[in-house]
């Protein structure tokens, strides 16, 4: 009886976890009268830790929200002009899909607040994460500036083998 309650809490937990997460990232992108990028920035990797805190080192399912995180950094990022800064947000960006297609037909999450749940794997989310980031996001003009980088082509390469 204890751990059904227990399993039940964590289910829930986990649910709100994805509807705030939805919620505060619509938040801090969406565009403010006077607003200050490094503030969202800040804002975006406290997102990532809260994913951490609550789902553990293995985020599961997870982890192309984070990959999504560290693109949204990038664009901020190459925005301000920080050329290492935003490889390396794409670089992470990049970590973070390759985990994606890692997860494993079933997962267990391993934080305190979801121990109790498993993860069942039905999709080829990496594959269409890969490819999205791919065509559709690395091939923006904002990043023509990094394009020919060795360590944005490094990124490319490692998201094509995904495909």
């Amino acid at each position: 009886m204890i751990i059904h309650n227990l399993l039940k809490k964590q289910i829930l937990i986990k649910e709100m976890l994805d509807q705030l997460m939805v919620n505060l990232t619509n938040y801090i992108i969406w565009p403010k009268e006077n607003e200050d990028v490094e503030e969202k920035i800040i804002a975006l990797e406290k997102m990532i830790e809260l994913y951490k805190f609550i789902i553990g080192d293995n985020l599961v399912d997870f982890n192309g929200d984070v990959a999504y995180l560290y693109r949204v950094i990038s664009t901020y990022k190459i925005a301000q002009g920080k050329k290492e800064e935003t490889l390396d947000a794409l670089e992470k960006m990049c970590y973070y899909i390759e985990l994606v297609s890692k997860v494993k037909d079933v997962e267990h999450y391993t934080g305190y607040f979801t121990n109790l749940l498993t993860y069942e794997n039905h999709n080829d989310r990496p594959i269409t994460l890969a490819q999205e980031t791919l065509n559709d996001r690395l091939t923006q003009d904002r990043y023509d500036s990094i394009r020919e980088d060795a360590r944005f082509k490094q990124i490319e390469e490692r998201l094509k083998e995904l495909i």
